[in-house]
């Protein structure tokens, strides 16, 4: 049986740095926040060093159900007042439960495989809700993967881990990459890639790309970058009906993959 061990303040001192993007690179860790996320990355084979748990909520069904989950060789399980909570928390009404994760790095070298390889690529994304709702719908269309490149949000952002809903634990999340190193590796690998254009490209609902496939979600503004753009071996299109300029990147991202990868259609 565990000892109740409260958090002190060393510890939250430390802790509450993790919510900066220097402090995370430098500690080589980074802070999830609610149960659910905490259970699903411990469900998916994260490491989770240590639980912040409020003290006043321990007792709930939710909170105990997790901690059931937990080895006590592995993660330690820190108690805290609310206040404590709120400090490391990055919402208005913080959740009952903290986790501190060590980051797990991956390569392109863990996305090879043999046979069928879907991708998607967020190409200098800085919005961190439009980032991980793109996550979100890449775990949930079955992607194998998602590629990140430099200039864009960090996955580790709280606002982005937040709105992937723990879709993050699901699939590797390739960071940080140069748009040239991509480029070799997906003309190695065999993968077609195709550029999310607002306009001019082919028609989104009738392109069945070939079991290998990279689709590239660019910059809110400015789209995929043109060095990518002329490694593209094409663009689609999600042609619409209405007056709306243009869709949200994560909207576009929603259906594009939705349409390449998440419903089967006739010929």
């Amino acid at each position: 049986m565990r000892e109740d061990t409260f958090v002190s303040k060393a510890m939250l001192k430390d802790m509450v740095a993790l919510k900066v993007k220097k402090f995370r690179r430098r500690a080589g860790r980074f802070l999830v926040e609610g149960a659910v996320m905490v259970r699903d990355a411990l469900e998916s084979g994260w490491a989770v060093e240590t639980i912040v748990v409020n003290d006043e909520r321990r007792e709930t069904d939710e909170i105990k159900a997790v901690l059931a989950q937990t080895d006590p060789k592995s993660t330690k399980v820190l108690f805290a007042r609310s206040a404590d909570i709120k400090r490391l928390s990055d919402t208005v009404n913080p959740a009952a439960m903290i986790g501190v994760l060590p980051l797990r790095a991956f390569g392109l070298c863990d996305l090879e495989r043999e046979g069928a390889l879907r991708l998607a690529v967020l190409d200098g994304v800085r919005d961190p809700g439009n980032a991980g709702a793109i996550i979100r719908s890449a775990d949930a269309f079955g992607l194998d993967g998602v590629v990140m490149t430099r200039g864009g949000v960090e996955w580790t952002n709280p606002k982005v881990l937040r709105s992937t809903v723990a879709s993050c634990f699901h699939l590797p999340i390739v960071a940080e990459v140069d748009e040239g190193e991509l480029v070799e590796w997906m003309a190695a690998q065999g993968v077609k890639s195709l550029a999310a254009v607002a306009r001019g490209g082919a028609d989104a609902s009738s392109v069945e790309p070939s079991g290998r496939w990279a689709v590239i979600f660019g910059n809110e503004t400015a789209g995929p970058s043109e060095s990518l753009l002329r490694a593209c071996e094409g663009r689609v299109t999600i042609v619409t009906p209405g007056r709306a300029e243009s869709l949200n990147v994560a909207v576009s991202a929603g259906v594009l993959l939705y349409l390449l990868a998440g419903t089967p259609r006739s010929k």
